[in-house]
């Protein structure tokens, strides 16, 4: 489950742990009074975190003067650094100081202390664009030339997340951005910034509707998720990244983010990432001027081409920029198998990293500067000095290139230059790009639904998993309102059989426990998904109990949705009188308008579960409070239990439960762990999108829905679902008699 927590509510429960720390701070100045192995002469400083202004990322080359560091300043530690492993590891913190003690540090000899400014993804919006073809991959000759090899590439990406879509294989996943540790890697992404990234790096989809990326046979993908919500992140969320991705061994960086300052500490990360032999690719910039860490001599600049071969109109207008590749409207990888279209330097740095994984793959004796060379004199020169890359080319180049190579000198006449002229696709039609309101427009699963409506989805799927805070033991609302009615009951997370939540009367958690537990998946999905379709047509009534689900469960969703057994309407998501506005200011506030509905002396309304769900999604357009989108808030919560049921209710092939918490040997979360039995994890997307069309056409779900081997058929047994039989012959039993085989093989067998 996900967890996330309220700002607010952090800062509640950190204020305690300072008054903790505090107190032992106290002694332990006292204490380093009679130590004198360091001599620092450090003025006495409030580390009361209240009074902090600023966050700062403060980096040593001195192990012990930052052991030092972290002693006195241990209570101004910044949320930020409490959890980025990989900073601590080099020596680097962040911490919460008012201005005038910051400057008081930085006087310090051997201290480099920053501003943790922000850095964000660089892409562009485009509207009322229609469907194009994947013209990128044939403008770089990367369409049907890759050539496959036995060794992979280690590829890093440093952005917000990889959703697991269109074939796209991710060794290991570092999330850096707080209180989104958990979410389901089925849309992990945000903002789809990263998986479209990774889409055009590594995609490769058996859908005929899906896209295949350049070099999914030649890498390891190992994602760092550290850009937010709003596609940005503080500076050291990202320099933890750099960190974490070198000390994991990767051969390629790819960074499609910048920032417009040169911070010290982002360009020590990037020395350190070169002089362990990593290539790192960024994105140049979309407003003409260059930036970092792109601007670093370190780095492989890339700038943006349009369909027409010239250079993006945006595009950082730089000398320093190396290599260009296509940026407009190009054709990419989003949620639960669709596509759509991006634009930015952000979507052309995976084109280099794609061609760049697929010549060093070739021999990976090589180093990163021969593939730097061989990409540069290989590509088609462009007006303003950089190369688009050329897959092919560099291919028929490659041996005579590395005959001829000579490390340290230069190379640029050893092969002849590429005689290509850079073709012109502008006939071809454009498609919508990310990063806008009407995002996701174009997914392939046909879904029926808007872009803005797909994001509010989004945002509802994750509604389930989120908690303001989980230390608040009682079920009240909060500013998130109702959250923690979902998130400790297994009603609405596919819990079948496993673990078990106690409560007393007061909502307090007593004790959790492996049980068999009488819970449904299937019927309670149904049920959900029954009140979604009522809310569709306009039918406000309290739904009728679907087949085979428990009094008890039926019970409880109603509870959690607030419907009214006296009068029928599900007060929560009565009509309320227009629309409700969610705005984001240019100082990143929000603001909003909205009703209430007071229901047992709360205010519980269905603006406040609706203002939540488009938070989540992302989206500054005016979002109507009507029917349709509060039926698909309930679709959302139909399809996280749907999906759910995958990770909570299925085991192994030799019948050992699949658990949701760490693996104490790999740090994994094996539920939501694509590796962990991956067929598991295409059987929760088949199902979901199957349940999309489903409502799309308006159609009631059955208890077939959940065989899924009709619909993803290569499971093989490999994993089954716990209660299986048992719950399709309470929901079916003609259906489960007819169909017997194929249940055998799906489900366990076991018996309440």
């Amino acid at each position: 489950m996900i967890s996330l927590v309220s700002i607010r509510d952090c800062k509640r429960k950190k204020e305690k742990v300072r008054m903790k720390k505090k107190a032992l701070l106290t002694i332990g100045i006292i204490f380093s009074m009679v130590i004198t192995s360091f001599n620092m002469n450090f003025e006495n400083v409030d580390a009361d975190g209240t009074e902090a202004s600023e966050q700062y990322i403060v980096s040593t080359k001195n192990g012990e003067l930052f052991k030092d560091i972290q002693t006195k300043y241990g209570d101004c530690i910044s949320d930020e650094a409490e959890k980025a492993e990989s900073l601590e590891e080099h020596n680097t913190t962040v911490l919460e100081l008012p201005e005038k003690e910051a400057q008081q540090l930085e006087k310090k000899q051997g201290i480099t202390i920053e501003p943790d400014c922000e850095m964000e993804g660089l892409g562009e919006t485009e509207d009322n664009l229609t469907d194009v073809s994947e013209w990128n991959m044939q403008m770089i000759n990367a369409d049907e030339n890759t050539e496959k090899s036995k060794d992979k590439i280690k590829v890093a990406i440093i952005d917000s997340g990889v959703d697991y879509t269109n074939g796209i294989k991710v060794a290991e996943r570092y999330n850096l951005v707080p209180g989104e540790e958990d979410i389901n890697i089925i849309y992990e992404d945000r903002t789809g910034h990263g998986t479209a990234v990774a889409a055009i790096i590594a995609a490769n989809s058996k859908d005929k509707d899906g896209i295949s990326g350049i070099a999914p046979d030649n890498v390891e993908l190992y994602s760092v998720k550290a850009l937010d919500c709003e596609n940005k992140a503080p500076l050291s969320r990202i320099v933890d990244g750099i960190y974490w991705a070198v000390d994991k061994g990767v051969n390629i960086i790819n960074l499609s983010l910048g920032t417009k300052t040169n911070a010290d500490i982002l360009e020590q990360a990037i020395k350190y990432a070169d002089s362990k032999g990593v290539l790192i690719i960024a994105a140049a910039g979309n407003d003409k001027q260059i930036q970092y860490p792109a601007a670093y001599d370190e780095v492989i600049a890339v700038g943006s081409v349009s369909k027409d071969g010239n250079i993006s109109k945006n595009s950082a207008d730089d000398e320093r920029v190396e290599l260009a590749a296509p940026g407009e409207a190009v054709k990419s990888a989003c949620f639960l198998d669709g596509t759509l279209q991006v634009s930015g330097t952000s979507v052309a740095a995976p084109h280099v990293t794609g061609v760049a994984a697929v010549l060093w793959a070739k021999d990976k004796s090589k180093s990163k500067e021969f593939i730097r060379d061989l990409l540069k004199e290989t590509s088609k020169k462009l007006e303003d000095g950089s190369g688009l890359i050329d897959l092919q080319y560099a291919q028929n180049k490659y041996d005579e290139f590395s005959k001829n190579y000579q490390e340290g000198i230069d190379n640029s006449d050893i092969i002849e230059k590429n005689p290509e002229k850079v073709e012109n696709f502008s006939e071809t039609d454009n498609a919508e790009a990310l990063w806008g309101d009407a995002v996701h427009t174009s997914v392939s699963s046909s879904s029926g639904l808007t872009g803005v409506e797909l994001k509010l989805l989004y945002g509802a799927l994750i509604y389930s998993d989120h908690d303001e805070d989980k230390s608040n033991t009682t079920d009240t609302l909060g500013d998130d309102a109702g959250i923690s009615r979902m998130t400790y009951n297994w009603t609405f997370h596919g819990y079948g059989y496993g673990q078990h939540h106690t409560f007393d009367s007061s909502r307090k958690l007593l004790h959790k426990h492996s049980t068999k537990i009488r819970s449904n998946y299937i019927a309670n999905t149904m049920q959900i998904y029954k009140l979604a379709m009522n809310y569709k047509n306009g039918i406000y009534t309290r739904p009728d109990k679907v087949a085979g689900i428990y009094d008890s469960d039926y019970e409880v969703i109603m509870d959690r949705l607030n419907a009214d057994s006296k009068n029928g309407i599900v007060k929560t998501m009565r009509p309320s009188g227009g629309p409700v506005k969610i705005n984001v200011k240019e100082n990143g506030e929000k603001e909003k308008e909205e009703t209430g509905v007071l229901i047992n002396k709360k205010t519980v309304s269905w603006d406040k579960i609706f203002n939540f769900c488009v938070k989540q999604s992302n989206t500054n357009t005016t979002v109507s409070n009507n029917n349709k989108n509060r039926s698909i808030v309930i679709l959302g919560l139909a399809l996280h239990n749907a999906m759910d049921t995958f990770s909570h209710s299925s085991c192994s092939s030799d019948g050992a439960l699949i658990k949701h918490d760490k693996n104490t040997s790999t740090g994994k979360k094996l539920a939501d762990d694509a590796s962990y039995y991956p067929n598991r994890v295409d059987g929760a997307v088949k199902v979901a999108k199957s349940i999309l069309k489903k409502y799309q056409n308006e159609r009631e779900l059955s208890a077939s829905d959940f065989n899924f081997s009709s619909v993803y058929k290569p499971y093989q047994g490999a994993f089954t679902l716990i209660g299986y039989a048992e719950y399709m012959n309470r929901v079916s039993p003609s259906y489960f008699k007819s169909n017997m085989a194929s249940i055998d093989q799906l489900s366990t067998g076991i018996k309440e």
